[in-house]
C-alpha cells in the first residue's frame, strides 16, 4: 500500500460515505489519546492550537505538537494501520519511539498506554485528563474494543476525506491573506482553517471553513464554511448548489459527500468543492 500523503486531490466514492461512519467514531476515539498527549504536555498557546492536531507527516494520520519532557516527542493516530505512535520531532512521520496497534483494545488499554509512555520520556501522567464530552456515544465508552484493522477499505476511505480537505484548504487559502494554519480538532475531529482579514475583523467577525467527518445531524462527511459570532437564522439568501444551510448549533453552508461522490471524476470533485468554498465564502461576507 502506497502510504504517502497525497498532494493533489484523491477521489472519493469507492467506500458510501454514510458506510465510513463507523470508522470515523473509532477514529474519533482513538484521536482523543493524541489530543490529551497535546493538551497536556505541548507549550498552550494563546489561539489554543496546542490542543489541535496537524494531519500528515506523510502519512493518513493526526499528529500532535511536539513536547518536551526528558525527551521531545509527538503522539501521532495513523488511519491507515490503525495504531498509535511516539515520535520524534519532525515535520515528517519518522522517529517511532513506540507504538500501540487499536485491533481488539480498549479505550482503558490505550490510556493505559499513554500514560506509560508518557511516563517512560519523562512526562507526568497525572496531568492526562481524558473524558468524552461532546462525542457521541459508542461502546467504546464502555469499555468495548477497537475493531479495526490497519489497511480497511472504511479507515482508508476517511483518510481520503481528511487528505483532500487538507489539500482544498491550502489551495483555497493560497490567495487569501491572514488565513490561519490547518488544524484537526478533537471535539468534532473537523479540520479547518479560520480567516481573520482585516476586512471581516473591522466588521467584527471572522470566517471558517473546513471538514467535518460526520456528526449527530448528518451521518456522512462534509464540507462548511461558516461565520462567528453566528448568523440569524432568517433571511438567509439561496445556497451554491448543491450545498444547503445549516442552522442547528451553528448558521453555516454545507456541502454533503454524498453530493461530491455524484461526480465520478477526480477533477469534477475538486471543482465542485473549491467552488462551493469559494462560493460561500464569498455569501457569508456580503450579509
Amino acid at each position: 500500500m502506497n502510504r504517502k500523503q497525497p498532494q493533489e486531490w484523491t477521489r472519493l466514492g469507492n467506500v458510501s460515505p454514510k458506510r465510513i461512519f463507523e470508522a470515523r467514531l473509532q477514529a474519533h476515539y482513538a484521536s482523543q489519546i493524541v489530543a490529551a498527549f497535546g493538551a497536556a504536555y505541548v507549550a498552550r498557546t494563546e489561539d489554543m492550537s496546542h490542543m489541535g492536531m496537524t494531519w500528515g507527516g506523510g502519512r493518513r494520520a493526526f499528529i500532535s505538537g511536539s513536547a518536551s519532557g526528558a525527551r521531545t516527542l509527538r503522539l501521532a493516530l495513523d488511519l491507515d494501520r490503525f495504531e498509535l505512535y511516539a515520535l520524534e520531532p519532525g515535520s515528517e512521520f519518522i522517529g517511532v519511539l513506540d507504538r500501540f496497534n487499536l485491533k481488539g483494545m480498549t479505550f482503558p488499554d490505550a490510556s493505559k498506554w499513554l500514560r506509560k509512555t508518557s511516563a517512560k520520556f519523562g512526562f507526568d501522567p497525572e496531568l492526562i485528563k481524558i473524558d468524552f464530552e461532546g462525542l457521541l456515544d459508542h461502546p467504546l465508552a464502555g469499555g468495548g474494543e477497537f475493531t479495526y484493522d490497519g489497511g480497511e477499505e472504511d479507515l482508508v476511505e476517511l483518510g481520503k476525506y481528511f487528505s483532500n480537505a487538507e489539500y482544498i484548504l491550502r489551495r483555497v487559502c493560497s490567495s487569501t491573506i491572514d488565513c490561519s494554519s490547518t488544524y484537526v480538532w478533537s471535539a468534532l475531529l473537523d479540520i479547518n482553517v479560520m480567516y481573520a482579514m482585516e476586512e471581516t475583523v473591522d466588521k467584527g467577525y471572522t470566517l471558517g471553513m473546513g471538514l467535518i467527518p460526520g456528526d449527530k445531524y448528518l451521518a456522512e462527511p462534509y464540507f462548511y464554511v461558516n461565520r462567528y459570532p453566528d448568523l440569524a437564522a432568517d433571511s438567509l439568501p439561496e445556497p451554491p448548489a448543491p450545498g444547503a444551510w445549516r442552522t442547528r448549533d451553528w448558521t453555516g453552508l454545507t456541502l454533503a459527500a454524498s453530493q461530491i461522490v455524484k461526480f465520478h471524476t477526480t477533477q469534477e470533485q475538486l471543482q465542485l468543492v473549491e467552488r462551493f468554498l469559494k462560493s460561500s465564502t464569498s455569501i457569508l461576507q456580503n450579509l
